[in-house]
């Protein structure tokens, strides 16, 4: 999602700040866990927008909105590539014999949160 969406909030365009993963179609109202689903936003944005419809939350901004609806449809390429060789190097690199763990970006995340 970092690069899909150019680090960067979908919604006002900040960078540099942290960035929370949006529902476009709240999940309250259907919406799903699938990346076409979910957008990039700080966190007044993503308050702002609440469970309202993208539709109805940038209706003052039809090329905004224009622009995330066609954003929301890339597919991920490179993510699936860079996917597949990090399983391979980490079966690789397991049968050296040395020690290798993986982990994920919800742990990641939990460790810079919770160490500042």
């Amino acid at each position: 999602l970092l690069e899909k969406w150019d680090r960067t909030c979908a919604y006002c365009g900040k960078t540099d700040i942290p960035l929370e993963i949006e529902h476009i179609v709240p999940k309250s109202k259907g919406g799903s866990n699938r990346v076409s689903n979910l957008t990039l936003a700080c966190r007044a944005c993503n308050r702002k927008k609440g469970n309202k419809s993208l539709e109805h939350f940038l209706s003052r901004k039809p090329r905004l909105l224009k622009r995330i609806q066609k954003q929301s449809k890339l597919p991920l390429k490179d993510a699936g590539a860079v996917n597949t060789t990090r399983w391979d190097l980490f079966r690789t690199l397991k049968k050296t014999g040395l020690p290798v763990e993986t982990g994920s970006g919800g742990l990641t995340k939990f460790n810079r949160t919770t160490r500042g």
